[in-house]
């Protein structure tokens, strides 16, 4: 994920951000809500898998994408070739989560996905903090 445009340089409008996946069968965005954010995902190469809600649909190149606020939703590469995105989020400020949770890949590569019980955590407890809920993380 590569930062492209933040809060700051778009006085606060929206955060703008390049993604970059491979394809994993068993990887996928864990399902949560950003409660005040609406995402536009524009597919640039490969395929997105995207459920927004109940519904699973899946996203090709030059084709757009809407997650309005409040909607439960997770993304995955739908196809064996790499997947890229342009992802607008607005309005902006989801970076300074993100820049708190993330670790700065070392090359282009994509890089290995969390596994340690200690990611998890720290993942959990950034998205609490900005109001999101991400399914995976509520207490039962």
């Amino acid at each position: 994920m590569t930062l492209l445009l933040t809060a700051q340089e778009t006085q606060g409008e929206f955060t703008l951000y390049h993604v970059a996946s491979a394809y994993r069968e068993d990887i996928a965005t864990p399902l949560h809500v950003h409660p005040i954010e609406t995402q536009y995902y524009r597919v640039m190469e490969g395929v997105l898998g995207i459920q927004r809600g109940d519904v699973c649909t899946t996203v090709s190149p030059g084709e757009i994408v809407v997650v309005p606020a409040g909607v439960p939703h997770r993304t995955w590469t739908a196809s064996h070739e790499p997947c890229t995105c342009l992802v607008l989020i607005t309005p902006g400020g989801i970076e300074t989560s993100m820049r708190r949770i993330g670790i700065p890949a070392p090359h282009t590569a994509t890089p290995q996905p969390l596994v340690a019980d200690s990611d998890i955590e720290l993942v959990c407890e950034e998205l609490f903090l900005a109001g999101m809920t991400p399914a995976t993380c509520v207490s039962e």
